[in-house]
C-alpha cells in the first residue's frame, strides 16, 4: 500500500469517526488530570502480598488486585508486564526466563463502573493498575533491572502506550498490537460477543458509550503516543474489524522514538489463534533491542 493510499484511508477513517460524534481532542488539563492520578494512587498503600505464582496489591481505589507473576532473580533479562485482552487470559504462560506479571486488562471492563467521570473509564483502572504493578516488579528484580518493558493486545496495548509515556524512566520497551482503549465513539461495540461474560458487557455498553464523548480525549492513544521514549513495536492484523491498518499507522507516525511496525495479514482482532505470530515477532523485536 502506497503513502498516498495511507492517507486517503486515514482521511476517510477520520470522517468516520467525525461522523459518529468527533474526533477526541486532547484537552488542555490531559497532562494534569495524568499526573494528579499518579499521586492519588500514592496514597494507596504499598504493601504486597507475593506468592509464588501471583501477587496481591491495593489498586487504584484500594481495590484488591490479584496478578499473575514469576520471579527469576538470576536473570539478565528486564522483566516485562503482559497486559492481556482476551477471554483466555488464564491460561496464558509467559516464558519462565525472565521475571513478569501478567494483568488481564479485559477482565477489568467487566468489572468497571463505567458511571460518567473520567475516572470510571475502565482504562483509568488498567492504566494505574499496570503502574502499581510495574513499581512491585521493579523492585522484587535484580538491582541492575531499572526498567521493565511491557507488552500488551487490544486494551492492553493502549493501556502500555499510556503506562509508557506517563512514566518513561521506567520502561524498556513497548510491544503493542490492536492498541486501542477501548471504544472510540458512540456506537462502537467491543467486537463479537463470543462468550455470556462479553455479551454481558456488551450490554452494559449501551449506557456508557453515552458518556464517551465526555471521557475519551482522556483516553485517546495519540495523546500518549508522543511522550514515549522507549523503543516501541506497534502491529496491526490485516482481517482486524476492530482496529484499522489507518488507525495503528496514524498512531506510529505520532511517536517520536525508536519505533517499528509490523503487519500480520491474516490476523483478526484479539483471537488467541492469531496471536502466535505476533509473539513471535515481538519476541524477535525486543531480543534485538535488548541485546543491541
Amino acid at each position: 500500500m502506497s503513502r498516498h493510499e495511507i492517507l486517503f484511508l486515514w482521511v476517510i477513517a477520520y470522517l468516520a469517526v467525525c461522523a459518529r460524534g468527533g474526533a477526541a481532542v486532547k484537552p488542555a488539563d490531559f497532562e494534569t488530570f495524568w499526573q494528579r492520578a499518579l499521586v492519588q494512587l500514592q496514597t494507596v498503600p504499598a504493601s504486597a502480598n507475593w506468592q509464588s505464582d501471583t501477587l496481591s496489591f491495593a489498586g487504584p481505589g484500594f481495590v484488591p488486585c490479584q496478578v499473575r507473576c514469576h520471579l527469576d532473580s538470576a536473570s539478565t533479562l528486564p522483566p516485562v508486564i503482559y497486559l492481556l485482552d482476551r477471554a483466555d487470559a488464564d491460561l496464558f504462560t509467559p516464558s519462565p526466563t525472565h521475571s513478569w506479571l501478567v494483568v488481564d486488562v479485559g477482565a477489568m471492563w467487566s468489572q468497571a463502573d463505567l458511571g460518567p467521570e473520567p475516572t470510571h473509564h475502565p482504562m483509568y483502572a488498567g492504566v494505574l493498575t499496570a503502574r502499581r504493578g510495574l513499581s512491585l516488579l521493579l523492585q522484587r528484580t535484580r538491582p541492575g533491572h531499572l526498567r521493565a518493558g511491557l507488552v500488551g493486545e487490544g486494551r492492553g496495548g493502549g493501556v502500555a502506550m499510556a503506562l509508557a509515556a506517563l512514566v518513561p524512566d521506567e520502561v524498556a520497551f513497548v510491544a503493542a498490537h490492536q492498541p486501542l482503549p477501548g471504544p472510540r465513539y458512540a456506537d462502537e461495540t467491543t467486537g463479537a460477543a463470543t462468550s455470556p461474560e462479553l455479551r454481558a458487557v456488551e450490554l452494559r455498553y449501551r449506557a456508557f458509550r453515552s458518556h464517551l464523548p465526555r471521557q475519551l480525549a482522556y483516553f485517546d492513544l495519540s495523546g500518549f503516543a508522543p511522550g514515549i521514549r522507549c523503543p516501541t513495536l506497534l502491529s496491526y492484523g490485516g482481517r482486524d474489524a476492530t482496529v484499522s491498518a489507518v488507525e495503528v499507522g496514524a498512531l506510529y507516525d505520532a511517536l517520536t522514538c525508536d519505533k517499528e511496525l509490523a503487519e500480520l495479514p491474516e490476523a483478526r482482532h484479539c483471537q488467541a489463534a492469531d496471536l502466535q505470530e505476533w509473539w513471535a515477532i515481538w519476541r524477535t523485536w525486543a531480543n534485538e533491542k535488548v541485546e543491541g
